[in-house]
């Protein structure tokens, strides 16, 4: 199967129950997509293939011929609600309002995945696990692919030649199996990127699991990294829901409390690049409350604020550049050096601990997120 290799982060929207558990066990649940909300999702997708294929009556050695058998065979399959496919899907934005739509209701939460260009996927078997190897390598290599989002005219199109070349240029392959990565143009708000594994029924029935959703039964797959190795998560979000200080403090002591074993390596000059990134939307955020106070005392106080954390940046930065600065330990960077750079700068700037509140970097690397909504919600209101 071809397609378009992304080595950018991409997100996931889940709730916090499935958030702490990705996150301590280091696994992924792909559904079957003819189990999920709308299998039409795949239907669209073989029949814009079929549609710019020729009719089956070629030889039978022919890709394109061999290609409408296939697509003519699952679409039959759909119908009987069976599907060879498991997916997982991601979003391309971390904050996006759309999403929290759906996940921020009761405290939505966005795991941030950095997968590299090379990634290989493994299952862990059903049923009897002493029985079976720990994990069964998948095809699947790279990380998730950016779904073709297509006119629903195209089925229409008096020009399948323009169409198929559409297709060709996102890297695709016109072909059963890359129709799932093509969806209608009114979903593509979700920037959506899609993980993707073909199951035979017949030889690996065994990787399958079974769980129950809004009282329907949906297979899946239980997709790790090879040899267990943690998932590759960098950040975490919290939506703009019910109680959202509360889901992030908890969350972040969560996020500090997992060991070694549940969290990627983190290298001193990674951490202190996330810390930065959190420093730098501090900075923004003052900048913002800076823009619409009219009191000059308070722009300069505000002022101050954003040049001690530029400051702050800085000095979390040259530390990890020393050669004893090691994450991990008992008197590692973060306990030894960045909590008390923080305790200082909310002694001196206690108005802004909100600000502060919006984003941290845990002992591990990952940096944890409050959803900017409700903020700039509030900066409107108030300007």
């Amino acid at each position: 199967m071809m397609g378009t290799s992304v080595s950018t982060p991409v997100f996931y929207y889940t709730d916090v129950n499935t958030a702490t558990a990705i996150l301590a066990r280091g696994n992924l649940w792909d559904s079957n997509i003819a189990a999920m909300n709308d299998a039409s999702e795949y239907t669209f997708g073989l029949e814009v293939m079929r549609s710019i294929l020729p009719p089956r009556r070629g030889a039978a050695d022919d890709e394109d011929t061999r290609q409408a058998q296939l697509i003519h065979e699952a679409l039959g399959d759909l119908r009987l609600h069976m599907a060879p496919w498991y997916i997982l899907c991601f979003s391309g934005d971390r904050d996006a309002l759309n999403q929290w739509e759906f996940y921020a209701r009761e405290g939505g939460v966005c795991l941030g995945l950095e997968f590299p260009k090379d990634v290989q996927f493994a299952a862990c078997p059903s049923g009897d696990l002493a029985a079976s190897p720990a994990y069964v390598p998948l095809n699947t290599v790279g990380p998730p692919k950016p779904v073709l989002y297509l006119e629903e005219d195209v089925l229409l199109d008096k020009d399948p030649l323009a169409v198929r070349q559409n297709i060709i240029d996102a890297g695709f392959a016109i072909s059963r199996d890359d129709a799932i990565f093509l969806k209608r143009h009114e979903f593509e708000r979700e920037n959506e990127l899609r993980l993707a594994f073909r199951v035979d029924e017949m030889t690996e029935r065994c990787l399958v699991h079974e769980r129950t959703r809004f009282g329907v039964c949906v297979p899946y797959l239980d997709i790790h990294l090879p040899t267990g190795k943690p998932l590759p998560i960098t950040s975490v979000t919290v939506g703009p829901g019910r109680g959202q200080r509360r889901v992030y403090t908890s969350l972040r002591d969560f996020l500090d409390r997992l060991t070694k074993n549940q969290t990627q390596e983190c290298t001193p000059h990674r951490y202190a690049e996330r810390w930065k990134e959190c420093i730098e939307e501090w900075s923004h955020l003052a900048r913002l409350r800076q823009a619409r106070t009219v009191d000059p005392k308070a722009k300069a106080h505000l002022g101050r604020f954003i040049d001690a954390c530029q400051d702050k940046a800085a000095q979390i930065q040259e530390a990890a550049a020393k050669p004893l600065a090691r994450l991990g330990g008992k008197n590692d960077l973060h306990d030894s050096v960045v909590h008390r750079m923080l305790s200082l700068l909310v002694r001196k700037f206690p108005d802004q601990v909100d600000i502060v509140n919006s984003g941290f970097t845990t002992r591990h690397g990952i940096v944890i997120w409050r959803s900017r909504v409700p903020y700039l919600f509030a900066a409107r209101n108030q300007a």
